[in-house]
């Protein structure tokens, strides 16, 4: 089984390649691909009862793959994909406060504790005209161990959303951290993102004005 997934991992390269560039549907694309898969199986792999999981562990390999686009679509397929694609949808979110998908992905993030661990990659991007924390209210909701890579970008002087970032418990498991704009606008806020457990990369825009004189 190993060589089989060894052997579908090199694959799934070939076959997002040529849909790119054929611009093929990716529902057409995947399910000619996951048919042709079992062509090289060995006869006892190709029982009914191996399918419906074999099927899975390749479809989500194909749309780890894919664009976002693509996998909005694969999504709305069936329930089968739905869940295969659920894992690449939320492995890298972006969180935009003036977007409209804003508020549908604070309310997803409440309601559904089962999709928070799965965010590895996550981007933050507050608006200067957010007076309102409530859209911010879930990170304190996102576990520790799933994100490790945090972006944020912050347009807000006023309000201090870092310091309600900073005490979210998925911050202690972040290994890469970019803060830009106002994102550090205190000394508190600098020497928390350096006390960080798992920190390995730090990139922050400090004021000039902070005069630290404490040494780094």
């Amino acid at each position: 089984m190993d060589v089989i997934l060894r052997r579908t991992r090199s694959s799934v390269i070939k076959v997002l390649a040529a849909f790119r560039r054929s611009r093929s549907n990716l529902v057409c694309v995947v399910c000619i691909f996951v048919k042709s898969l079992r062509s090289f199986l060995p006869a006892q792999l190709r029982s009914k009862a191996t399918h419906p999981r074999l099927d899975f562990d390749v479809l989500e390999c194909v749309l780890y793959h894919a664009q976002k686009k693509d996998l909005y679509a694969a999504a709305l397929v069936c329930r089968e994909w739905a869940f295969a694609a659920r894992r690449p949808l939320y492995a890298y979110v972006t969180h935009d406060t003036c977007h409209e998908s804003a508020l549908l992905l604070a309310r997803t993030m409440r309601t559904c504790p089962h999709l928070r661990p799965l965010m590895r990659s996550f981007e933050l991007i507050i608006d200067v005209d957010d007076e309102d924390s409530s859209e911010l209210d879930w990170l304190h909701l996102m576990p520790e161990g799933g994100v490790r890579e945090l972006s944020v970008i912050q347009f807000s002087w006023d309000n201090d959303f870092t310091t309600t970032i900073l005490q979210s418990p998925f911050v202690k498991s972040i290994r890469r951290l970019k803060g830009k704009s106002d994102f550090v606008q205190t000394k508190e806020h600098l020497f928390r993102c350096l006390a960080l457990p798992h920190l390995e990369h730090l990139s922050v825009y400090v004021p000039g004005e902070l005069e630290i004189m404490e040494p780094i």
